[in-house]
């Protein structure tokens, strides 16, 4: 849609172009003076179209839950709900059905946690409410859950301890979440040292071990005594787009900051400016996508 704009633009410029030579080189011509007007008149309004479309289509994102806003043509979605998610799936036979039992125990995801820990029987499909396990596809560069490495043994055990930070946190009110993923991920977090990727349909689904840095940064942002309140809308849960940081362990996204002094940072751009005030998140690529930050990549 950005590029569709583009074009409208350097269309518009150059009818417009073309309308004023056609007035100046006129003469005096009734005829040729109207075709120029007339030209003009149907650019100016064609592309005032498009401006209101654009308008339109990014209210309608921000309203529907896109993550971006004026960016909403390429922005990762976090559905309100496992049932905006993935419908009637957040139960059924995805967990107990052909999933468990088919082809995924059969294949190469044989054995781990995989098929019989957490992603089946767990916290995910039954302590946290039954979310939706997905087709179990590890996403690609991310650490799946039964990699029993040294470097992922570690980093499993300093997420259980962080996690564990963040849970207390969220008890006590200061972490907060729009979309019923945090919670989930952390307590399968505290538990194990792992997340899910995602809990809708369209998610990747396996359980992978997230960048303990990133897990760290979190409970070292949420330290900030200033900060009353953070909501916390994802970390490797919910519903992105295919290729997201988040289901490779890698993002988590903020919602909105609530300060001690009754101030309430609602967008990307106030809560970007407060971060970099307050030198947080140094080690990590803050994004602001309108409605939300999008922070990845902590090292």
């Amino acid at each position: 849609f950005e590029f569709l704009l583009k074009v409208s633009l350097a269309f518009a410029l150059l009818f417009v172009a073309i309308a004023g030579i056609l007035y100046i080189t006129s003469s005096g011509t009734e005829e040729i003076m109207n075709k120029a007007k007339s030209a003009l008149k149907t650019t100016l309004i064609g592309f005032t179209l498009c401006l209101i479309a654009w308008i339109l289509m990014t209210a309608l994102a921000k309203t529907l839950g896109y993550a971006g806003g004026e960016n909403w043509w390429n922005v990762e979605m976090q559905c309100q709900s496992n049932e905006a998610c993935g419908g009637g799936q957040t139960g059924g036979g995805q967990t107990g059905g052909g999933q468990t039992g088919g082809s995924q125990t059969g294949g190469s995801q044989t054995g781990g946690s995989q098929t019989g820990g957490s992603q089946t029987g767990g916290s995910q499909t039954g302590g946290t409410g039954g979310n939706l396990t997905g087709p179990g596809k590890i996403p690609p560069q991310a650490t799946p859950a039964n990699d029993n490495s040294p470097e992922a043994v570690a980093a499993k055990e300093k997420n259980k301890k962080t996690a564990n930070s963040l849970l207390a946190k969220m008890n006590s009110g200061k972490i907060t979440e729009d979309y019923g993923h945090t919670r989930p991920s952390l307590e399968q977090a505290a538990l194990e040292g792992t997340m899910q990727s995602g809990m809708a349909s369209s998610a990747p689904g396996g359980d992978i071990v997230p960048n303990p840095e990133m897990i760290n940064s979190i409970d070292e942002f949420t330290n900030d005594p200033n900060i009353e309140k953070i909501t916390l809308n994802a970390i490797t849960g919910g519903n992105h787009s295919k290729n997201s940081k988040h289901f490779k362990g890698e993002a988590f996204d903020v919602g909105k900051i609530e300060l001690e002094d009754g101030t309430t940072l609602h967008s990307g751009a106030e809560m970007k400016r407060y971060i970099d005030s307050k030198n947080h998140l140094t080690n990590c690529t803050v994004v602001d996508e309108g409605g939300h930050l999008h922070i990845h990549s902590c090292s």
